[in-house]
């Protein structure tokens, strides 16, 4: 939330509740650049299960890696909150690669200055303190291996402006190597497959998503799609875990989850969550609540409603 934002939502809040908004966005505002650090202190802060399910995240999201190489994965980024984690767990994991390179590095001169031939190597989830590079460094480093990462993203014309906006800033804050689709997915996929000999796709899927009874963190594409391995790190995450990541590491996240949004489609298919609707009291006018203050995770689809429309081609 901006500055602007805040005096929106401002003429329906309480002054107390201002106060909280206005620290709050102030602390965004100066947060660490360091993903890595700011990951690793909400890691350290969470609870046993929050650990659990991001240390199998990590571990998923590692082990593609391990398998096909970073340009051997691609990641669909459709710019939803769910996408929007597995970007930053992309970013989390490829400065963690950065990191245990630098200090491995950094031990391996050091024993060669001093004469000694043993080899070391670093398990994969050994900490390597996000300290170990300038803040500057470690970030022009990460988007170095990101952009070996290739991105799609599909756009069309019944897609939320303020999704475009949100992917394209992601696209230039993180350097993105952004293939953009004006097709269906399964025409997408085919030509980036074909061009880039990619074998997996990271994806945003969680559990409870449509036609997601039957996968698992890594599961073969459905019969009549090109073949490729389906990533899926944040498969057991909760409508909470995606919101606790996200909040608390103070990562970016699409403007419209802001405003009583909370799972995203297209234009004619998605309303605000009427389950965060206040009406407001003395006089002001009503409002909705933002995507992380639903309560109830069951309900995060019930703004996903049919619209009548009508197109034009030209």
């Amino acid at each position: 939330m901006s500055y602007d934002q805040l005096a929106i939502w401002w003429s329906s809040s309480s002054d107390d509740e201002v106060e909280e908004k206005e620290n709050e966005v102030a602390a965004h505002e100066q947060v660490s650049d360091n993903v890595a650090k700011r990951f690793d202190l909400f890691f350290a802060a969470a609870d046993v299960r929050t650990q659990a399910r991001l240390q199998k995240a990590l571990d998923v999201m590692h082990s593609a890696i391990d398998i096909f190489g970073l340009e051997g994965i691609c990641f669909s980024f459709n710019g939803g909150k769910d996408s929007t984690v597995v970007l930053h767990l992309l970013r989390i994991v490829v400065a963690k690669r950065v990191l245990q390179e630098t200090q491995l590095a950094q031990i391996q001169a050091q024993q060669e200055a001093e004469g000694a031939t043993t080899t070391i190597t670093s398990p994969r989830n050994s900490f390597v303190s996000s300290d170990l590079l300038e803040e500057a460094d470690l970030e022009k480093r990460v988007q170095k291996q990101l952009q070996r990462v290739p991105v799609m993203y599909f756009d069309s014309y019944d897609q939320f402006p303020e999704i475009r906006e949100f992917t394209d800033q992601c696209t230039k804050k993180y350097a993105l190597n952004c293939h953009v689709y004006k097709c269906s997915f399964v025409e997408g996929v085919k030509d980036i497959l074909e061009k880039l000999k990619i074998k997996g796709v990271y994806m945003g899927v969680r559990g409870g998503d449509p036609y997601t009874e039957d996968m698992e963190h890594f599961s073969p594409s459905s019969p009549g799609w090109p073949p490729f391995l389906r990533v899926n790190p944040i498969l057991r995450w909760t409508y909470a875990d995606v919101w606790d990541f996200l909040r608390d590491c103070q990562l970016d996240y699409c403007s419209l989850y802001d405003h009583g949004y909370t799972s995203l489609g297209n234009i004619f298919d998605t309303v605000q969550n009427p389950e965060l609707w206040r009406s407001g009291e003395d006089g002001k006018e009503g409002y909705y609540l933002p995507a992380y203050e639903l309560k109830d995770g069951s309900s995060e689809r019930c703004g996903r409603q049919k619209k009548a429309h009508t197109t034009s081609k030209s």
